[in-house]
C-alpha cells in the first residue's frame, strides 16, 4: 500500500487535513512524537496516511521531518498549513510551493547581502499541481463554505524565523526587493523541504493556504482571523489530497506490474500446455499470485526503479525477483533448471506488453508519452508477421507434393570449423586460409580443427542463449541440397515456439534484397517490408524487442552479383552491426546467416574476426533412415 505523510504547524490545518482520513489509528515514535495514521481512498487506490502537528519554525520543522521519514517510511510528504500572501494571491487562495527561500540566511554589512538559502519541491509533484490546478475538480473536496472560489498559484514561496504582518515593515521591504517573485511567506517551508532533500526517494512539497494579506486590502475585514485560518487550511488540504488522489504511486507500478507479470503467465501456461502436462492452470496462477504478494508486503521501489520497471520491465529488480519466484514455483511443477529459467525469460520478457494493456490511456500518457498507441500498433503488425509468415513456413507444400516440410524434416548434424589467424606454433600472422583448409605458410603448421557435435538447432538455440558468443556473427555452411534453407523456416517457427519474446525470429532470403543501404539497419528494414520495421525509426533500439535476423542464402548473392565487393561489404556490415548489438544494452540482437562455402572463396582472409562457422554434414545412415521412415508415412497417407 503507498504511504504519505502530510505535517503541519498549527492545530487548525492538523484538524483541517484529518477529516480527509478514514480509520484513524495513534502512532507513537519512539522518541516520543504522537502520530495519527489514517486512510485515504482514491481512484482504486487506498493510501495510508501519517499526519502530525509539528509546531512553528524551520528548525522544528527539521528535526520532525527527519522523524517521520525514519518512523514512516513515506513515498511522498506534504507540508500544509496557512501562510501570508505577499503580492498577487488573495484570502483563500492556494500556493503550491515550486521552491521554499530561506529568507534570513545572509550576511551583515553595512546593508544585509543575500545568501539565499533554497528548497525545491519535488518536480514531478509540482508538475502533477499545475495539471490539478487547471480543473476544478479539488473544489469538491474543500467545505469551507467560501462564496468565492479560491485559485491555486504554483510559485515560489518564503520561510523564516520571524512573522511578517505589515507592509510597512522593513523585512516586507527586503523581501520585495530580494526575493520578487515570492507570493507567499511562512515559518516551516524551508526546514522541511532542506531535510527531504536528503531523501532522494521520497517526493515532498508544500502547500499553503492564503490566511493574511501582507500587501492590499483584505476582502474580508469583518471575519476573523481564525476563520481566516480555517478556511485558509481547508483549502490547503483539499488541494493537497487532490494530487494524493491523482498520484502514480511507486507501490502503484508494483501493483501494475504483479498484474502484467501473471497475465504473462497465464498466457505463457495456456500456449505452452504441454510443458507440464496435467496441470491445471488456476490453482499454479493463484499459488503464484500469492508469492509474488507476499514478496510485495517488504518491497520498496524507488523513483528510480519505478520508471524502469515501466519502461522496461525485464531489465528491472523487479522483474529480477519475480522470475527467482517463478523458476522456483515451475521447478516445484516438474520442470528443469534450464527450461524454468528460459521459461521464466519468457514471461519476463513478455510483460512489459502486458503492463501497457493494463494501464489506462492517462497513466500510458504519463509514463510513455504519444508513443504508447504507436506501441500497440508496432505490437499487432509483429504478431501478424510471426502469424502470416514464420508459423506458416513449416507448413508450406513441398514443391507440388500434398506434404508439407513439417512432414518430412530432420534436424540435421553439423561439424563445427575453426580457424586461428594467429599461428600457435610460431606465432606468425602469415597465414594461407580457405574453406578447406589452413595452414602457416612460415611453419607448415595445420590450423584448420574440426569438433563434430549434435544436432544444429541445439547448437543454434545455445548460441543464442550463451552471453559470451552475444558478438558472434552465427554463419552456417553447407553444399548445395543440404537443408540450409529448410533448416531457416523450421528454425525460424521453433524460436517462435519456445524463445519468443527473448528473440523474436525474422527470416530474410537475401536473394530478394533488391540493393544494399549503407548501412545493415536499413537494408534489412527495406527487406522486411512490414510496418513494424518501416514505420518505427526505432525499431531496432526499443530494448523490450530483441530479434533473430535469419539471412538465407548468402551464396545466392555471389551468384547474383558475381564478384561484387558489396558482398564483402554486406558481410563486414553484417559483423559490425553484431559487434554493436552485443556492446550496447539496448540491442540484443542476433544475426544468423546461411550459405554455401564456395561464397566465401577469395574473401578468406578478409573476413570478419566474429563469426562462428559451422557446416552441416551430410546425412548419416541413422538420419537417412529418420528421414525416409517420414516420407513412407507421408507417401502413404
Amino acid at each position: 500500500m503507498p504511504r504519505a505523510v502530510i505535517l503541519t504547524a498549527l492545530p487548525v490545518e492538523y484538524q483541517a487535513v484529518r477529516t480527509h482520513l478514514t480509520d484513524l489509528q495513534e502512532k507513537t515514535h519512539p522518541q516520543g512524537t504522537i502520530y495519527e495514521q489514517g486512510k485515504f481512498v482514491a481512484n482504486g487506490q487506498e493510501w495510508e496516511v501519517g499526519i502530525a502537528e509539528i509546531g512553528a519554525g524551520n528548525v522544528s520543522a527539521a528535526n520532525e521531518t527527519e522523524r517521520a521519514i525514519a518512523f514512516f517510511k513515506p513515498d511522498f510528504l506534504f507540508f500544509v498549513g496557512i501562510a501570508g500572501g505577499v503580492k498577487d494571491v488573495n484570502m483563500g487562495d492556494v500556493v503550491v510551493a515550486t521552491k521554499v527561500y530561506g529568507y534570513e540566511s545572509g550576511k551583515v554589512g553595512n546593508q544585509f547581502f543575500t545568501r539565499p538559502d533554497l528548497g525545491m519541491s519535488n518536480y514531478a509533484l509540482v508538475q502533477r499541481a499545475r495539471v490539478e490546478a487547471r480543473k476544478p475538480e479539488w473544489l469538491q473536496r474543500q467545505n469551507s463554505g467560501s462564496n468565492v472560489p479560491p485559485r491555486v498559484f504554483v510559485a515560489p514561496i518564503a520561510a523564516g524565523e520571524k512573522v511578517v504582518t505589515s507592509k510597512q515593515s522593513d523585512f516586507f521591504q527586503f523581501l520585495r526587493t530580494s526575493y520578487n517573485d515570492v507570493v507567499a511567506v511562512e515559518m516551516e517551508g524551508f526546514g522541511f523541504l532542506s531535510t527531504a532533500f536528503a531523501n532522494s526517494n521520497i517526493k515532498a512539497i508544500v502547500i499553503r493556504g492564503i490566511s493574511d494579506l501582507i500587501e492590499g486590502k483584505n476582502d474580508d475585514a469583518v471575519e476573523p482571523e481564525a476563520i481566516r485560518q480555517e478556511k485558509a487550511s481547508h483549502h490547503a488540504s483539499a488541494f493537497a489530497f487532490e494530487i494524493l488522489a491523482n498520484l502514480e504511486a511507486d507501490s502503484q507500478v508494483f501493483l501494475v506490474a504483479q498484474a502484467a507479470y501473471l497475465e504473462s503467465f497465464r498466457q505463457f501456461f495456456k500456449n505452452n500446455r504441454e510443458l507440464i502436462v496435467g496441470l491445471n492452470d488456476e490453482p499454479a496462477l493463484n499459488t503464484l499470485a500469492e508469492q509474488i504478494k507476499n514478496f510485495g508486503k517488504q518491497l520498496q521501489l524507488n523513483e528510480q526503479e519505478a520508471e524502469k520497471t515501466l519502461t522496461c520491465f525485464h531489465d528491472s529488480i523487479l522483474a529480477q525477483e519475480f522470475k527467482t519466484i517463478l523458476i522456483k514455483h515451475l521447478q516445484k511443477l516438474g520442470l528443469s533448471q534450464e527450461l524454468a529459467e528460459i521459461s521464466a525469460e519468457r514471461v519476463s520478457r513478455n510483460t512489459h506488453r502486458q503492463m501497457k494493456r493494463a494501464c489506462t490511456g492517462r497513466e500510458l500518457e504519463a509514463t510513455y508519452g504519444d508513443r504508447w498507441q504507436r506501441d500497440l500498433e508496432i505490437y499487432l503488425s509483429l504478431d501478424k508477421y510471426l502469424e502470416d509468415i514464420i508459423a506458416q513456413k513449416p507448413m508450406e507444400k513441398v514443391f507440388d507434393e500434398d506434404f508439407c516440410f513439417q512432414d518430412i524434416y530432420i534436424p540435421l548434424e553439423y561439424e563445427s570449423v575453426n580457424y586461428s589467424r594467429i599461428c600457435p606454433e610460431c606465432g606468425s600472422d602469415n597465414l594461407y586460409l580457405s574453406i578447406e583448409l589452413n595452414f602457416c605458410l612460415d611453419c607448415g603448421a595445420n590450423l584448420t580443427t574440426k569438433v563434430t557435435t549434435n544436432v544444429i538447432e541445439e547448437w543454434a538455440i545455445d548460441a543464442l542463449l550463451d552471453q559470451e558468443k552475444s558478438g558472434k556473427v552465427l554463419f552456417i555452411q553447407a553444399g548445395p541440397g543440404r537443408g540450409k534453407s529448410v533448416f531457416c523456416r523450421m528454425f525460424a517457427n521453433r524460436v517462435r515456439e519456445t524463445l519468443y519474446p527473448i528473440y523474436t525470429p525474422i527470416l530474410i532470403r537475401l536473394r530478394d534484397i533488391t540493393s544494399f543501404k549503407d548501412n545493415i539497419e536499413e537494408t534489412i528494414s527495406s527487406a522486411i517490408g512490414w510496418d513494424f520495421a518501416t514505420q518505427d525509426k526505432d525499431w531496432l533500439t526499443d530494448r523490450n524487442t530483441r530479434f533473430l535476423f535469419l539471412l538465407d542464402g548468402f551464396d545466392e548473392l555471389l551468384l547474383e552479383r558475381g564478384a561484387s565487393t558489396e558482398l564483402q561489404q554486406f558481410l563486414e556490415q553484417v559483423a559490425l552491426f553484431q559487434k554493436r548489438c552485443a556492446e550496447n544494452s539496448e540491442r540484443g540482437h542476433r544475426v544468423i546467416i546461411t550459405g554455401r562455402p564456395m561464397a566465401l572463396y577469395g574473401i578468406e582472409r578478409l573476413m570478419p574476426p566474429n563469426l562462428e562457422r559451422v557446416e552441416i554434414l551430410p546425412m548419416s545412415r541413422q538420419i537417412q533412415q529418420q528421414w525416409l521412415d517420414k516420407w513412407q508415412k507421408v507417401v502413404v497417407a
